[in-house]
């Protein structure tokens, strides 16, 4: 289990499903962001979504960087080149669409992948491992590890 199902959560569902893990992302939150905390793309990370499958539609659907100009009244101060020649460029894409896209990657690879309005209220060891306790209303849900969600 994966607390947290923003970009990274996802993110890393997708990348343990892909080891023959079964995992799953739970979140507090009942539905996705609708705002940005990040709106772009590094190109580090357009490798990594490729290999999730991700990265074509976020090149896709993203505006594709690779410099930036500084303005004054209308005249250009400076000029600064964002990536390299030949190197991936940097997209500008909305969190929102991101993270749609990610969501869609685990639930391609586990149905039901993403689960929200799930709140973890404590996370501790016993002698056989993680006990993850889940609250959920109306009830509970409790994680044992390598055991799917049980009432």
């Amino acid at each position: 289990m994966i607390v947290g199902a923003g970009p990274v959560g996802s993110f890393l569902a997708a990348v343990l499903l892909d080891a023959g893990l079964d995992a799953i992302a739970v979140d507090a939150r009942t539905g996705a962001s609708a705002s940005s905390r990040a709106i772009g793309i590094h190109p580090p990370s357009l490798p990594l979504l490729d290999a999730i499958g991700v990265a074509g539609p976020v090149l896709d659907n993203g505006v594709q960087i690779s410099r930036g100009v500084a303005r004054a009244n209308g005249v250009q101060l400076a000029e600064l080149r964002l990536t390299a020649p030949g190197s991936p460029p940097i997209v500008a894409i909305g969190q929102p669409e991101t993270q749609s896209l990610l969501d869609g990657a685990v639930n391609a690879r586990r149905p039901g992948g993403i689960r929200r309005g799930i709140r973890v209220h404590s996370v501790r060891r016993t002698a056989d491992g993680f006990n993850r306790s889940v609250g959920m209303w109306p009830g509970c849900l409790r994680w044992r590890p390598c055991d799917a969600v049980t009432p």
